[in-house]
């Protein structure tokens, strides 16, 4: 018992390092992903931010019954002069 507590001891001034918590680095507050789903309370998805078939960026919304109401697909048009 008293070797224990004559460790414990020692350990706590021979450590070089706490155990406090640790800061977030910059990086670690960056979320990155292909796609972001917005569930409802259902769990059914009411939109996505992420990529259309072409690889081009996306958001689309979702009305009750799972059909888009709103998105922001792009589309090429060229215009004349």
């Amino acid at each position: 018992m008293i070797a224990g507590f004559s460790g414990g001891i020692l350990s706590f001034y021979i450590s070089s390092r706490g155990v406090d918590a640790q800061e977030l680095r910059q990086s670690e507050k960056v979320v990155k992903a292909q796609e972001f789903i917005l569930l409802n309370e259902q769990g059914d998805a009411a939109g996505v931010f992420g990529f259309d078939k072409n690889g081009d960026p996306e958001i689309t919304l979702f009305d009750e019954r799972g059909h888009v109401f709103w998105s922001t697909e792009l589309r090429m048009r060229t215009l004349s002069r």
